[in-house]
This record gives structure tokens, C-alpha cells and sequence, in this order.
């Protein structure tokens, strides 16, 4: 039987950079063996503290491969010195290269966290339908067809993105801390109350419908990634509007809803309800396995 493989994947995101290493075993699903300590904030990376962040991941296990999800610009060329210099590792870059199949127009324009996205659905999941939301910076939904091909998908200002926006257009608003708005009932009865109510309530209900929508638009598609005959056509100009009576309240059968991102942990007991499945190492385990041979693992 073959061993266990560690990989370390560094994740540079809008407004974080983590790195975690993932273990890729042949008979069990992957699974993160270390979370590590963040580096917090929106500047730049330095050389210094990401090679920190690398020595704290790699402690207790020795990886044999890097990956980098990288969104932030200069990012890529930090890490790569550092996990040179710290690890003596080559860094892979994800890229659309290894986003598998697809039918998307423009996957050179993809993220490489939504990408890593997709193969962490594949990995964990196995064949779609399914919806992965990441709610972070900007809340992304990445939807992959019956065939296991990423369709697409849209992107909406994040839960405290949509937040500042709101409070910088008016600032005589007051600003809820977190936990104000983690526990603002939705029948507000006071200003500060009725900002946070909007930024959870209103963010949830984002999700939930658009992942409702989002799941009868992939019922309608063909195996090609085109809608059924008599189906909305999908276009830039041609989103399907469709009536509320065609909305499910619940999920589509056979249609997974999956959860991930900085703000998954507040938003994924309400969303419960709605069937979705709160799966916080996704983007790192789907990272990773574009370093696997097999490229293929068991479902969690």
C-alpha cells in the first residue's frame, strides 16, 4: 500500500495568506493534517513572515510538494522564494491548466481559489451536480455539472465587503462589531440592530436564492453544458429569470450544496437548513490534489 503524501498548500488570499498541510492518503479522504497560525492583513507579504508561516506549517510534517492559490498581485513571487528557500520545494502555481473539464469561456479569467474550489468539490464530492459557495472577500458560487465539469458561476460582494460599501455611501450609519450582526434579529428595533440584521440576514437569503436559482439552471443543462430544449438560454445577455413558483425552498435532489470560506463558520448554522454542508479545508484539499497521481480520491 502506498504512504500517505503531504503537501503544503499556501493560500494568498484578499485579505489573509495561510498555509496548511494536507495529507493525500490512498485510503482515506484527504484531510488537512495542520492548520497553521494566519497572517492577517491586506499589505503586502514579506519574505520574513511568510517563511515563518512556512516553518510553522511544515512542524510537524514534512511536505513533498508546494501549491500556491494565489489572488493577491506580487504574492506569487514571495512564497515561491520563500518555499525555495525554507523547504528546498519547486512551487506549483494553480492555474486554470489544471481546472480539468470545464465550459467555460474564459477559465484564463478564473481565480485560482475558485479553481481550487472545483477540484476540492471533485475530490471530496465526487460527480456533480453540486454548488460550492465560498464566502469570503467576495462570495463566489462555482457550479459543476452531473458530469463532474465546472459550469460557472457568479460572484457578489462578500458579507463585510457588502458592509463597508454600505457604511462608506452612508456614513451616519452606525457600524455593528461582530457580535452584533452574528446574533441581529431580523425584526430590528434599533439602527445598529437594523445594519447588522441587514448584513447577515440580507447575505443569507443572497445565498440561499441564488443557490436555489442556480440549482434549477443546472437541472436544465445538457451534458454539454447547454440548456435542455425549452430551457432559459445561459448568456451574458440572457441570465433565465426565473418565476418564484420555480424556485425550489429546498434543494434540488441530487444537487449538493457546499460551504466554504472565512465567514462559512457564521453563516453555515443558519444555512443548515437549506441543506448545505459546511466543508472548511475545501479550497486547500483541492489545491493539493493537483499534486496527487491519482488525481482521484476517495469521497469524504
Amino acid at each position: 500500500m502506498s504512504s500517505p503524501r503531504y503537501i503544503l498548500v499556501v493560500n494568498a488570499g484578499n485579505t489573509r495568506v495561510s498555509a496548511a498541510v494536507v495529507c493525500l492518503s490512498p485510503s482515506h479522504a484527504p484531510a488537512v493534517a495542520t492548520q497553521v497560525r494566519v497572517q492577517e492583513g491586506a499589505g503586502p507579504c514579506e519574505a520574513s513572515s511568510v517563511a515563518d508561516l512556512l516553518r510553522d506549517a511544515t512542524a510537524d510534517a514534512r511536505p513533498s510538494g508546494a501549491v500556491l492559490v494565489n489572488v493577491r498581485p506580487g504574492a506569487d513571487v514571495v512564497v515561491e522564494g520563500a518555499v525555495r528557500d525554507v523547504l528546498g520545494l519547486a512551487l506549483h502555481r494553480l492555474s486554470s491548466a489544471d481546472l480539468g473539464s470545464h465550459h467555460y469561456r474564459t477559465p484564463q479569467t478564473l481565480g485560482p481559489d475558485r479553481i481550487a474550489n472545483v477540484l476540492g468539490y471533485r475530490a471530496c464530492c465526487g460527480q456533480g451536480p453540486g454548488i460550492v459557495v465560498d464566502a469570503g472577500t467576495a462570495t463566489t458560487f462555482e457550479c459543476i455539472d452531473a458530469s463532474g465539469a465546472f459550469v460557472g458561476g457568479p460572484i457578489a460582494a462578500g458579507l463585510m465587503a457588502a458592509l463597508d460599501g454600505l457604511l462608506l455611501r452612508a456614513p451616519g450609519l452606525p457600524r455593528p462589531e461582530a457580535q452584533d450582526w452574528i446574533r441581529a434579529p431580523r425584526l430590528a428595533q434599533g439602527s445598529l440592530d437594523a445594519v447588522a440584521a441587514g448584513a447577515l440576514h440580507g447575505h443569507l437569503a443572497l445565498i440561499s436564492g441564488l443557490a436555489s436559482s442556480l440549482a434549477s439552471d443546472l437541472h436544465g443543462l445538457t451534458s454539454a453544458g447547454r440548456p435542455t430544449a425549452g430551457a432559459p438560454a445561459l448568456g451574458p445577455a440572457a441570465t433565465p429569470e426565473l418565476p418564484s413558483s420555480a424556485i425550489p425552498s429546498t434543494p434540488r435532489r441530487g444537487t449538493q450544496r457546499i460551504l466554504c470560506g472565512g465567514f462559512a463558520e457564521v453563516l453555515a448554522p443558519h444555512l443548515a437548513r437549506e441543506g448545505f454542508k459546511h466543508l472548511p479545508h475545501l479550497t486547500l484539499v483541492g489545491a493539493a490534489t493537483v499534486l496527487s497521481p491519482a488525481r482521484q480520491v476517495p469521497m469524504l
